[in-house]
């Protein structure tokens, strides 16, 4: 791995496979030193979050990788902003570019996770969820998060360029076909419709 200067920093980095050129994983991190030690402690054990780097590791061994620092962000409240920049010029998301699992930075939205990951994952929050201490702190996490205007508005964005892509809408779409809802679920959903355009009313009477 290349070592770079001033890595204590916060910023934009990328880890580039040098044996498949352009071929890169694109984070953030307010530590970039530490980031990376992470990311080398998880691809020796083989237990990295994206597939594909963990496999071209593998393969290609740790002499064969290189650690650049794309942009210092002086700012962290920018860091996810700089980062999703990066994401969406280079793409690395892209199984011919990179080895990014997630289009969004900061979110887990569009990501795409082997079924053995996926099994792995419903299995720990089934475990957790059982934890009456654990539900709690989620809950009061989740109710923290709702009470935050700028989190709230990352979250819209977040799904709005989600919905934008044909190929998640037809999945959304056909997960839907077939369902039935129960009778609870229905009501709850036109209550909620029935709130929504009472507020269009309000505003649009203002």
């Amino acid at each position: 791995m290349s070592s770079t200067k001033n890595t204590a920093r916060s910023g934009v980095y990328q880890i580039r496979c040098l044996v498949s050129p352009g071929k890169v994983n694109i984070g953030s991190a307010v530590h970039i030193a530490d980031r990376w030690s992470a990311h080398r402690r998880i691809l020796v054990k083989g237990a990295h979050d994206s597939r594909q780097l963990q496999h071209a590791w593998n393969k290609y061994r740790a002499d064969q990788f290189v650690w650049e620092i794309l942009a210092f962000v002086e700012n962290k409240e920018h860091l996810i902003q700089v980062e999703q920049m990066y994401l969406d010029k280079v793409r690395p998301f892209d199984r011919d570019v990179g080895y990014n699992t997630c289009p969004v930075a900061g979110s887990a939205l569009g990501c795409k996770r082997s079924p053995e990951v996926r099994a792995k994952i419903s299995a720990e929050t089934a475990r957790r969820m059982q934890d009456p201490e654990a539900r709690a702190r989620i809950g009061v996490a989740s109710a923290r998060r709702m009470q935050d205007t700028e989190a709230r508005a990352k979250m819209a964005a977040a799904h709005a360029r989600r919905m934008q892509d044909p190929e998640v809408r037809a999945k959304i779409s056909a997960g839907q076909l077939g369902k039935i809802l129960s009778p609870e679920r229905r009501a709850k959903m036109a209550a909620a419709k029935v709130g929504r355009n009472l507020r269009a009313c309000k505003t649009i009477t203002r």
